[in-house]
């Protein structure tokens, strides 16, 4: 559930974040309980029944919306990109698809292709990190 990170983004760039993480979970066709879970998470915070109902016919139209370019500061650019790494490479596939997609939700934010591959490259390895940490946890509460 994203709720921290989430409520800490300023109100209008919030329905632009949920239409990209629509967009970013869409690219691959389908959606799963979890991504679901945190799309979800996502809408609670937006506050306005248009931009919800914007989001949800991503959805159901499995679009992938071509995003506006974002204007914010870097900071909250980067914070937001780097939640998008992580929600994508969540079931651990990333197909080229969506792939592409996020190269251009970093486009969208002002970042070259290049640093939305090192982005990736990162999230691909803090969720190697994070299964195994939870791996661990699991085989501690045998003991």
């Amino acid at each position: 559930m994203p709720s921290a990170f989430i409520k800490s983004l300023p109100d209008e760039v919030k329905p632009w974040f949920a239409q990209a993480v629509a967009g970013l979970l869409m690219s691959s066709g389908k959606i799963d309980a979890q991504e679901l879970f945190y799309l979800e998470g996502v809408l609670m915070f937006l506050g306005d029944k248009k931009e919800v109902d914007k989001t949800v016919e991503i959805v159901k139209t499995k679009a992938k919306p071509k995003l506006p370019a974002l204007k914010t500061d870097k900071k909250t650019a980067a914070r937001m990109f780097i939640e998008l790494a992580t929600v994508a490479v969540k079931n651990e596939n990333l197909s080229t698809v969506e792939a592409d997609y996020f190269v251009h939700i970093g486009n969208r934010l002002g970042f070259e292709a290049s640093f939305s591959e090192k982005v990736l490259e990162w999230s691909n390895k803090f969720s190697v990190v994070d299964h195994a940490k939870k791996k661990l946890i699991k085989e501690a509460e045998s003991y």
